[in-house]
């Protein structure tokens, strides 16, 4: 948690406890295909070889994630732009998102969307309309990986970037 903004802490705690019980009983699948508990142990090699790379994300990547951008915002001067933030949800879940307003994507043209971690407080009344915000961008590859806005921080998922 060293090194992570105080608005993440909460999501790399959930990720941690989570990714961690995942990798454990990745390890106890193994453990018990090694004994041959069940014949034959194919399902629990298939469980270990999907989980424990799944709980290497959310102990290792994850985090470290977070320690970047934390940093990213911490010593980056960011740049104003207007953003539309959209709000999914389905019967599965619910998605934050934002892009860029542009004349493009106001004409639903095919535009850049980024995954937002939806934050504590109250987004509702942002949704839909476009609003000023602070740009926060990765110095290597010049994506966002946050958006300032008068309610504070929204952070940008991770995803694949070049180190």
């Amino acid at each position: 948690m060293f090194g992570v903004h105080r608005d993440l802490r909460r999501q790399i705690l959930v990720t941690s406890v989570s990714s961690a019980a995942l990798g454990i009983a990745g390890l106890a699948a193994l453990v018990a295909a090694w004994w041959s508990l069940l014949e034959p142990p194919w399902p629990l090699l298939v469980f270990a070889a999907a989980s424990l790379p799944i709980s290497y994300v959310g102990l290792v990547i994850t985090p470290r994630w977070y320690r970047h951008t934390s940093r990213v915002v911490a010593s980056i001067q960011p740049t104003v732009a207007t953003i539309v933030l959209c709000l999914e949800a389905d019967s599965d879940s619910t998605s934050l998102y934002a892009s860029f307003a542009t004349s493009s994507s106001i004409a639903k043209a095919e535009i850049e969307r980024f995954s937002l971690v939806i934050p504590r407080w109250r987004v509702d009344s942002h949704v839909g309309t476009p609003i000023e915000a602070k740009v926060y961008r990765d110095p290597s590859s010049q994506r966002p990986v946050a958006f300032q806005i008068a309610s504070g921080l929204l952070w940008c998922l991770p995803y694949a970037r070049a180190v």
